[in-house]
């Protein structure tokens, strides 16, 4: 690894430098064997990559600039070490496989480092399902997340969601009742309790579940890290399935897109001959199966879900 994690964070610390510019700069040094040894080594570095064109729209940093990054990524890391909260970084050996190609936007957009509590190795090597769907899931979708949550979960999945209340906890709970394992991808940094979820949060954890995010340990959550944690839950998986989901507001929308433009299969549960083909939180997937953007799944033909056996 050509930069350190203390470089890395350093780097995310510089004003206007782009978690996009980082993960470019850790890919240009690894590949190229550069080694960087002092605040000069990597000044240096990222000069030479702006003036080479690896990275772009970069002010000018002087020393008082690199001083306080230094700063700010000495304090993450002691924070992490009182916290026990592990990092991994972009091109690491422990870097969970399925993350390095996510993508978002026509662009690469894998995280520079994550953060993470629990087996971050599981997230390789366990076939991976995002669960997601509405904070204000009816009834039967609540059962529907449950179910799908165990059924994945007790069928050695890995079952990822956002830890949002509604669909999203519905799928943390049914993994954590079969005992299986499940990612919670968090829009807020793990230092942080979440405000609606606390419980289920700290149940992940103690199950040997995974909490996973890009955020240092006191970001807190925001409208948009919601937003961008959506590409992470299709990122680290092979499939998602879509729970139930508002067409004009659903936030669940921007994992499903996410997946498609990953290449995942996507799911969704399909109430269509239901008594609820004509709730307002099943016409997205209605929509979303009629447009064959989605597989349409019932629990009678939950095994669709399955990864193929190689």
């Amino acid at each position: 690894m050509a930069l350190t994690t203390q470089q890395i964070l350093t780097c995310i610390a510089l004003p206007d430098m782009g978690r996009d510019n980082v993960r470019a700069l850790i890919t240009y040094a690894t590949h190229n064997g550069i080694a960087v040894a002092t605040s000069k080594d990597l000044s240096d570095l990222i000069d030479h990559c702006f003036e080479i064109e690896v990275i772009d729209d970069i002010p000018e940093y002087d020393a008082h600039d690199f001083g306080m990054a230094n700063r700010k990524a000495d304090d993450i890391l002691s924070a992490c070490h009182r916290a026990r909260i592990g990092i991994t970084t972009y091109g690491s050996a422990d870097y969970p496989t399925p993350m390095l190609s996510v993508k978002c936007g026509g662009r690469e957009t894998a995280p520079a480092l994550l953060f993470y509590k629990g087996d971050l190795a599981k997230a390789s090597t366990l076939p991976g399902i995002a669960i997601i769907g509405t904070r204000k899931a009816t009834p039967e979708g609540m059962k529907d997340g449950e179910f799908f949550g165990h059924y994945a979960a007790s069928h050695g999945m890995n079952v990822v969601s956002g830890l949002a209340l509604g669909c999203d906890s519905a799928a943390h709970r049914g993994a954590l009742s079969a005992r299986g394992f499940t990612t919670a991808i968090l829009a807020f940094g793990l230092g942080v309790q979440s405000r609606d979820n606390a419980m289920l949060q700290r149940s992940v954890e103690v199950a040997g579940g995974l909490l996973l995010s890009e955020y240092a340990p006191m970001v807190e959550t925001s409208w948009q890290r919601l937003v961008d944690r959506n590409r992470l839950q299709a990122g680290l998986s092979q499939s998602v399935l879509l729970i139930q989901s508002n067409i004009k507001k659903g936030g669940s929308m921007h994992a499903v897109n996410a997946a498609i433009e990953q290449g995942k299969t996507v799911y969704a549960i399909d109430y269509r001959n239901t008594s609820l083909a004509d709730e307002h939180y099943t016409q997205c997937n209605a929509q979303l199966i009629d447009q064959r953007k989605a597989i349409a799944v019932t629990r009678d033909n939950a095994s669709i879900i399955l990864p193929v056996a190689d």
